[in-house]
Protein backbone atom coordinates (compact mmCIF):
# COMPACT_ATOMS: atom_id res chain seq x y z
CA UNK A 1 0.00 0.00 0.00
CA UNK A 2 1.81 3.73 -1.25
CA UNK A 3 1.33 5.32 2.72
CA UNK A 4 1.20 8.81 1.12
CA UNK A 5 -1.52 8.02 -0.78
CA UNK A 6 -3.92 6.59 1.77
CA UNK A 7 -3.06 8.32 4.53
CA UNK A 8 -2.92 12.01 5.44
CA UNK A 9 0.73 13.19 7.35
CA UNK A 10 0.55 15.05 10.85
CA UNK A 11 2.38 18.20 9.94
CA UNK A 12 5.27 16.75 12.60
CA UNK A 13 6.43 14.26 9.70
CA UNK A 14 8.04 18.06 8.15
CA UNK A 15 10.04 18.21 11.43
CA UNK A 16 10.75 14.61 12.90
CA UNK A 17 12.29 13.20 9.41
CA UNK A 18 15.26 15.32 9.99
CA UNK A 19 15.74 13.69 13.19
CA UNK A 20 18.60 10.91 13.82
CA UNK A 21 16.63 8.44 14.96
CA UNK A 22 17.50 5.32 16.60
CA UNK A 23 14.93 2.94 17.82
CA UNK A 24 11.63 1.87 16.51
CA UNK A 25 9.45 0.34 18.67
CA UNK A 26 5.77 -0.74 19.10
CA UNK A 27 4.15 -2.53 22.31
CA UNK A 28 0.85 -4.01 22.87
CA UNK A 29 -1.23 -4.68 25.86
CA UNK A 30 -2.97 -8.14 26.85
CA UNK A 31 -5.14 -5.92 29.23
CA UNK A 32 -8.56 -4.91 28.23
CA UNK A 33 -8.25 -1.82 30.23
CA UNK A 34 -5.26 -0.96 29.20
CA UNK A 35 -5.99 -1.03 25.38
CA UNK A 36 -9.22 1.36 25.69
CA UNK A 37 -9.23 4.92 24.83
CA UNK A 38 -10.07 5.95 28.54
CA UNK A 39 -7.84 8.86 30.00
CA UNK A 40 -7.40 5.99 32.97
CA UNK A 41 -6.23 3.39 30.11
CA UNK A 42 -3.65 6.06 28.55
CA UNK A 43 -2.38 6.64 31.80
CA UNK A 44 -1.35 3.31 32.49
CA UNK A 45 0.38 3.00 28.96
CA UNK A 46 2.19 6.01 29.47
CA UNK A 47 3.36 4.39 32.89
CA UNK A 48 4.11 1.12 31.38
CA UNK A 49 6.26 2.86 28.71
CA UNK A 50 7.86 5.50 31.08
CA UNK A 51 8.90 2.53 33.29
CA UNK A 52 10.54 0.50 30.32
CA UNK A 53 12.50 3.42 29.55
CA UNK A 54 13.32 3.88 33.33
CA UNK A 55 14.45 0.20 33.36
CA UNK A 56 16.23 -0.04 30.31
CA UNK A 57 18.20 2.94 30.25
CA UNK A 58 19.35 2.99 34.11
CA UNK A 59 22.20 0.51 33.12
CA UNK A 60 23.69 3.21 31.01
CA UNK A 61 22.96 5.62 33.43
CA UNK A 62 20.54 8.05 31.28
CA UNK A 63 17.42 9.15 33.28
CA UNK A 64 14.49 9.17 31.49
CA UNK A 65 14.33 13.23 31.79
CA UNK A 66 17.23 12.81 29.16
CA UNK A 67 15.69 10.27 26.56
CA UNK A 68 14.84 12.35 23.29
CA UNK A 69 11.67 10.14 22.50
CA UNK A 70 8.63 10.17 20.15
CA UNK A 71 5.61 8.36 21.61
CA UNK A 72 1.98 7.93 19.76
CA UNK A 73 -0.50 6.01 21.00
CA UNK A 74 -2.62 4.79 17.91
CA UNK A 75 -6.40 2.54 17.48
CA UNK A 76 -6.50 -0.44 15.50
CA UNK A 77 -10.10 -0.87 12.89
CA UNK A 78 -10.97 -2.15 16.64
CA UNK A 79 -10.58 0.92 18.51
CA UNK A 80 -7.63 -1.24 20.66
CA UNK A 81 -4.70 0.87 21.69
CA UNK A 82 -1.10 0.17 21.01
CA UNK A 83 1.52 2.31 21.51
CA UNK A 84 4.18 3.19 18.96
CA UNK A 85 7.80 5.15 19.63
CA UNK A 86 10.99 6.52 18.40
CA UNK A 87 14.05 7.32 19.90
CA UNK A 88 16.71 9.98 18.98
CA UNK A 89 20.20 9.15 18.71
CA UNK A 90 21.91 12.33 20.21
CA UNK A 91 24.20 13.04 22.92
CA UNK A 92 25.27 9.88 25.11
CA UNK A 93 22.71 7.45 23.72
CA UNK A 94 24.88 7.71 20.54
CA UNK A 95 27.50 6.25 22.36
CA UNK A 96 24.98 2.98 23.24
CA UNK A 97 25.50 0.01 20.43
CA UNK A 98 21.63 0.14 19.27
CA UNK A 99 21.27 -3.80 18.79
CA UNK A 100 22.44 -4.30 22.21
CA UNK A 101 19.47 -1.81 23.40
CA UNK A 102 17.02 -3.12 21.59
CA UNK A 103 17.70 -6.48 23.06
CA UNK A 104 17.77 -5.04 26.59
CA UNK A 105 14.56 -3.40 25.90
CA UNK A 106 13.09 -6.22 24.24
CA UNK A 107 14.09 -8.26 27.81
CA UNK A 108 13.13 -6.01 30.11
CA UNK A 109 9.34 -6.12 28.81
CA UNK A 110 9.04 -9.60 28.58
CA UNK A 111 10.89 -9.87 32.16
CA UNK A 112 9.57 -6.89 34.10
CA UNK A 113 5.76 -6.60 32.70
CA UNK A 114 4.62 -10.11 33.14
CA UNK A 115 1.94 -10.62 35.22
CA UNK A 116 0.47 -13.47 36.86
CA UNK A 117 -1.48 -14.63 33.77
CA UNK A 118 1.45 -14.37 31.18
CA UNK A 119 3.10 -11.56 29.35
CA UNK A 120 2.42 -7.81 29.51
CA UNK A 121 2.01 -7.73 25.81
CA UNK A 122 3.76 -7.83 22.57
CA UNK A 123 6.54 -5.73 21.77
CA UNK A 124 9.12 -4.94 18.23
CA UNK A 125 11.51 -2.87 19.28
CA UNK A 126 14.48 -2.83 16.72
CA UNK A 127 17.13 -0.46 15.37
CA UNK A 128 15.73 2.35 12.66
CA UNK A 129 16.09 1.75 9.39
CA UNK A 130 15.42 5.51 7.24
CA UNK A 131 14.88 3.67 3.61
CA UNK A 132 11.39 2.04 5.45
CA UNK A 133 10.17 5.83 5.93
CA UNK A 134 9.52 4.70 9.79
CA UNK A 135 8.91 8.39 10.64
CA UNK A 136 6.09 8.84 7.91
CA UNK A 137 4.56 5.57 9.27
CA UNK A 138 4.47 7.03 12.80
CA UNK A 139 2.60 10.30 11.64
CA UNK A 140 -0.08 9.33 9.54
CA UNK A 141 -3.90 10.10 10.10
CA UNK A 142 -6.35 7.52 8.82
CA UNK A 143 -9.22 8.88 7.11
CA UNK A 144 -12.06 9.02 9.66
CA UNK A 145 -10.02 9.85 12.56
CA UNK A 146 -11.51 11.63 15.86
CA UNK A 147 -10.50 14.92 16.62
CA UNK A 148 -8.11 13.61 19.57
CA UNK A 149 -6.22 12.89 16.64
CA UNK A 150 -3.32 15.12 18.37
CA UNK A 151 -4.04 14.37 21.61
CA UNK A 152 -2.35 10.78 20.25
CA UNK A 153 1.29 12.18 20.16
CA UNK A 154 3.84 13.25 22.96
CA UNK A 155 7.19 14.80 22.76
CA UNK A 156 9.56 14.15 25.55
CA UNK A 157 10.88 17.31 26.97
CA UNK A 158 14.44 16.21 25.72
CA UNK A 159 13.37 15.78 22.09
CA UNK A 160 11.52 19.17 22.21
CA UNK A 161 14.74 20.59 23.24
CA UNK A 162 16.84 18.46 20.73
CA UNK A 163 14.48 20.00 17.42
CA UNK A 164 14.38 23.39 18.79
CA UNK A 165 18.72 23.45 19.33
CA UNK A 166 19.12 21.47 15.98
CA UNK A 167 16.49 21.74 13.64
CA UNK A 168 15.43 24.98 12.04
CA UNK A 169 11.85 25.10 12.63
CA UNK A 170 8.20 26.84 11.66
CA UNK A 171 7.14 27.74 15.18
CA UNK A 172 3.67 27.07 13.61
CA UNK A 173 4.43 23.38 13.38
CA UNK A 174 5.60 22.68 17.36
CA UNK A 175 5.17 25.98 19.30
CA UNK A 176 7.04 26.88 22.76
CA UNK A 177 3.87 26.46 24.60
CA UNK A 178 2.36 23.19 23.14
CA UNK A 179 0.56 20.88 25.64
CA UNK A 180 1.17 17.95 23.58
CA UNK A 181 4.89 17.53 24.70
CA UNK A 182 5.44 15.12 27.74
CA UNK A 183 3.56 14.81 30.89
CA UNK A 184 4.48 12.84 34.05
CA UNK A 185 1.50 10.50 34.41
CA UNK A 186 1.12 8.24 37.11
CA UNK A 187 -1.10 4.88 37.80
CA UNK A 188 -2.92 7.32 40.44
CA UNK A 189 -4.98 9.26 37.37
CA UNK A 190 -8.57 9.07 37.94
CA UNK A 191 -11.30 9.25 34.51
CA UNK A 192 -12.25 5.62 34.30
CA UNK A 193 -15.20 6.39 32.62
CA UNK A 194 -13.66 10.04 30.62
CA UNK A 195 -13.51 9.29 26.79
CA UNK A 196 -10.49 10.95 25.09
CA UNK A 197 -12.30 11.71 21.95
Amino acid sequence: MNITSYYKINPYFYTLKDINWKIFGTLTFRSKNKRKRFRSSRAHRDYDFKRLLELSFYWHGLPLETIPYFLRHEHSETSQYHLHFLIANSGKLQQIDTVDLCNTMTACWNRDFRTASGSNGTSVIIPYEKSKKGVKYFCKETPGSNNGYYEDFQLSDALFELIQTSIPQNPRVIPDEDERNSQDIQRGDTGDSEDLR
